[in-house]
């Protein structure tokens, strides 16, 4: 039998039904179900996981923490700071700064004569001569998709660079600021199941290709870095994950570990104010080692 009992509330369906109240019976089991459907299970699991599992077969997600998203144009932020800081350069030697520019004709074309691949804006528009500011108020991929070139062209061009799995390497500058941020790590939250997001490197795009002879599977090719930096490709992140990093990014470089609870209340009745049995600790913060004047220069496009 159920050793608790709760009330819980639908949201209208697409029909325009009225919202359905009904009972729900929680199992020792854990697992909370609708007491009209017992194949409904609501929400419980093993070691205090949330299953978010409604309808029979069809399974929900926590999606704050577990969902895995492309961040897409968001993730360019972090890849135009990145830029910033470590200063890739052009063949004669022209160091990448804000002043920097492209002109952004809606695509790009890469590779070997007769081999290129073209990488492009959404709907191939052309945004012109773009720089940093420009880029970003426009979401310019041409723009993002040329940084990762310099960075490939300064620092992971050739041999044992395009080979190498050490993320303290320059070639890597995008995924370092990347996980400085939080991201391809837990939260913090405490919740069961936290995803973790991918930020993708060589050492990852190995693990995915192993046994396969292709050599360009194992190197890490300008491709790879241009599908990076425009938050694209391999690149994961959870909601919770990009809510925090863009919280460091305006406070001034502090990952606050976000809390669903500060103090334990006294139980029983609900009327006047319950006493605090024990206040819960503070959650951990760290610094990301902002840049300020980094941040000053990214800002205005945003």
């Amino acid at each position: 039998g159920s050793f608790g009992r709760a009330f819980y509330r639908l949201e209208a369906d697409s029909t325009g039904a009225a919202d359905e109240f009904f009972r729900a019976e929680r199992e020792p089991s854990g697992l909370l179900y609708a007491a009209s459907d017992r194949r409904r299970v609501l929400a419980g699991g093993p070691e205090g996981s949330w299953l978010y599992t409604i309808g029979g077969e069809v399974a929900l997600v926590n999606r704050p923490v577990q969902g895995l998203y492309a961040p897409g144009s968001t993730f360019k932020t972090f890849s135009l700071y990145a830029a910033l800081r470590d200063g890739p350069s052009t063949e004669d030697g022209t160091v990448f700064d804000e002043n920097f520019t492209f002109f952004d004709r809606g695509f790009i074309q890469f590779g070997a004569r007769g081999q290129e691949q073209t990488f492009q804006n959404a709907g191939k528009r052309p945004n012109g001569v773009v720089d940093a500011t420009r880029a970003m108020a426009v979401s310019s991929d041409v723009y993002w998709y040329n940084i990762a070139l310099l960075y490939w062209r300064t620092w992971g061009r050739g041999e044992p660079f395009q080979s190498s799995t050490n993320l303290a390497d320059p070639q890597y500058g995008i995924q370092q600021v990347a996980r400085k941020f939080g991201f391809a790590q837990p939260t913090g939250i405490g919740l069961a199941g936290e995803a973790r997001g991918r930020i993708p490197d060589l050492t990852f795009k190995r693990a995915l290709n192993v046994g396969n002879p292709d050599r360009s599977s194992q190197i890490w090719l300008p491709g790879d870095g241009m599908n990076l930096s425009v938050g694209q490709g391999d690149v994961l992140v959870t909601p919770l994950q990009l809510a925090q990093a863009y919280g460091a990014f305006a406070n001034g470089g502090t990952i606050h570990s976000p809390r669903l609870a500060k103090a334990v209340l006294e139980g029983g009745s609900t009327l006047g104010e319950p006493e605090v049995v024990r206040n819960l600790p503070r959650q951990p913060n760290r610094s990301v080692g902002l840049e300020q004047r980094i941040v000053d220069l990214v800002r205005p496009g945003l």
